[in-house]
């Protein structure tokens, strides 16, 4: 049995590395980058209510309605992928259908560049796995005091709340247009019934 493959990434990790400061071509920078567009991703999903690369789902036992739109219950649908008539065990049509669809949203389509810029920002300027090999790598280090006689050197430390490591990223609220109403949706409309012959 296979694992289930993770979602495509929204954002390039090289350039959320560059913003950073840090070489994207250093493996650990590679995975430290991708966990931090995964978790910033996550964050918009739950802010915007869905997801962000289009997943597929089945709904099974759908009666279309009057106006030849599906109840499906996840929202917003990116598209129907298939429509089958379901039958009894006397291989007769039941009436009912089985949907399967995409739904979310392709964040990675030019429109959605506000939800990728928020992504880059914050995974770039705000997860602590990122800023901590951006301060390893002498990043954000400054010099607090050094001895008389040059013998050692202290840094100012940068907590997550010291300086402003948050200064480059938007408030969410800037994906707003995108956001579902209410969080979750039952209907979607204008996804129309495809009519037997």
């Amino acid at each position: 049995m296979t694992a289930p493959s993770e979602p495509a990434l929204v954002v390039d990790v090289g350039e959320v590395a560059r913003r950073a400061g840090l070489a994207p071509d250093d493996d650990n920078v590679v995975a430290a980058v991708t966990d931090a567009i995964r978790d910033a991703t996550a964050d918009a999903e739950a802010y915007l209510g869905y997801p962000l690369v289009p997943l597929s789902r089945t709904e099974t036992g759908l009666e279309p309605g009057w106006d030849g739109t599906w109840p499906l219950g996840e929202d917003p649908v990116a598209s129907i992928v298939q429509v089958t008539a379901e039958l009894d065990a006397h291989l007769q049509p039941t009436g009912l259908y089985t949907v399967e669809y995409l739904w979310g949203r392709d964040s990675r389509e030019p429109e959605y560049g506000p939800i990728r810029r928020w992504i880059t920002a914050s995974a770039a300027y705000a997860h602590p796995s990122v800023r901590l090999l951006a301060d390893a790598g002498g990043q954000r280090r400054r010099v607090k005091s050094v001895s008389a006689e040059g013998q050692s050197v202290s840094y100012e430390s940068s907590p997550p709340t010291a300086g402003a490591p948050t200064a480059g990223v938007p408030p969410m609220s800037t994906m707003d247009r995108w956001r579902l109403a209410g969080r979750r949706v039952y209907t979607r409309p204008g996804w129309t019934v495809p009519r037997p012959y």
